[in-house]
């Protein structure tokens, strides 16, 4: 009655099977899933090579279960990088208000950052002068002194941005009051870090790429206040 089910998993099956799994793997986009077929396939693998012969090829042997153990490591880092729960629980408001980028990336941004509370009145960029970090305001109004205009914005925006990716001087002097909760992060321990990690980089430059898309589009008064923390990737869901 099990003899059809049986002749399927002869070493000569097996092998075939094994390499099924594994190209159809390659057939996907995402990460895990070629990393979990993948896995899959060494497996199968490995009990072709424990069945084949007489006596089990230990060497194949070894050097599959060394490739998966690496693959192994690997999804596991793909899957502490996709997950929320890592983020320390004070820090969750501030994920959320980055909108899309990843928690993994989150993390590692915020190893390089300091949240601090201002005790008194404090001059984040002055005008001419390349500033020493880059800031995100968490809560707190700005004062905006530009030219001969001066003027207040509310919180929830970088500020210092446009210096460190395009190492030019500040183009206003930004003064936050009293109070105001803040992120700093030193310009050059950033620099660094972004070029030792590419994902780190990309990651920064979305957020700082789509602020400044949110200010210009409030300086240009196109934009209605309620779209000022639109977030396409969440929108589309609804």
């Amino acid at each position: 009655m099990y003899a059809p089910a049986t002749n399927l998993l002869t070493p000569d099956n097996l092998v075939f099977l094994a390499a099924a799994i594994q190209a159809g793997a390659l057939l996907f986009r995402g990460q895990i899933k070629i990393r979990v077929l993948l896995l899959i396939g060494s497996m199968v693998y490995l009990l072709y090579y424990m069945t084949v012969a007489k006596e089990p090829l230990w060497e194949a042997i070894i050097a599959t279960t060394a490739m998966s153990v690496a693959n192994i490591f690997g999804l596991g880092a793909l899957l502490l990088g996709n997950t929320v729960r890592l983020i320390p629980a004070s820090q969750i408001p501030l994920y959320s208000m980055f909108g899309s980028v990843a928690p993994g990336e989150f993390r590692a941004l915020m190893r390089h950052g300091q949240i601090r509370r201002l005790s008194e009145n404090e001059v984040l960029t002055s005008i001419g002068e390349v500033p020493d970090s880059l800031y995100f305001v968490i809560e707190g109004d700005l004062e905006i002194q530009q030219g001969l205009g001066r003027f207040s914005s509310p919180g929830r925006h970088f500020i210092g941005e446009v210096s460190l990716m395009l190492g030019t001087p500040a183009s206003a002097t930004v003064t936050l009051k009293k109070g105001a909760r803040i992120v700093e992060w030193r310009r050059e321990r950033l620099i660094r870090a972004m070029g030792r990690h590419p994902k780190l980089k990309i990651a920064v430059e979305s957020l700082l790429g789509r602020d400044m898309a949110r200010k210009v589009a409030v300086g240009a008064g196109r934009i209605d206040a309620k779209y000022v923390n639109y977030d396409p990737t969440v929108a589309c869901l609804f």
